[in-house]
């Protein structure tokens, strides 16, 4: 997991990139679990992060080290249970899902 912090992302871009160090600190712990090909692309089941005020869910991916991994820009993401979109602010105590699309029936 990278030690560094970033700032928001262009939520519209279809991409992660990685944006300038963030000045603001990191006091809010959210829990983030990862399904199928998410998960072995992380390397992981779940992960707790600490995360800035005013994160969104392309925030909390570059965080995790995410922001060039293929199978998360295909991902989609609940938080909370509830669909939601990479420009998601995410607050103190959230659950962030990443699912990967999923084949079979």
């Amino acid at each position: 997991m990278p030690s560094g912090r970033f700032s928001s992302t262009t939520p519209h871009s279809g991409a992660l990139t990685m944006y300038k160090p963030s000045t603001t600190p990191l006091t809010d712990l959210i829990r983030v679990r990862f399904f199928a090909a998410a998960k072995a692309e992380y390397g992981a089941e779940e992960t707790t992060l600490s995360i800035p005020s005013e994160c969104t869910v392309d925030d909390a991916l570059a965080l995790a080290g995410l922001e060039d991994s293929a199978v998360i820009r295909r991902s989609s993401f609940l938080v909370n249970g509830i669909a939601s979109e990479r420009s998601s602010e995410l607050r103190n105590g959230d659950e962030l899902d990443v699912l990967p699309p999923f084949a079979g029936g």
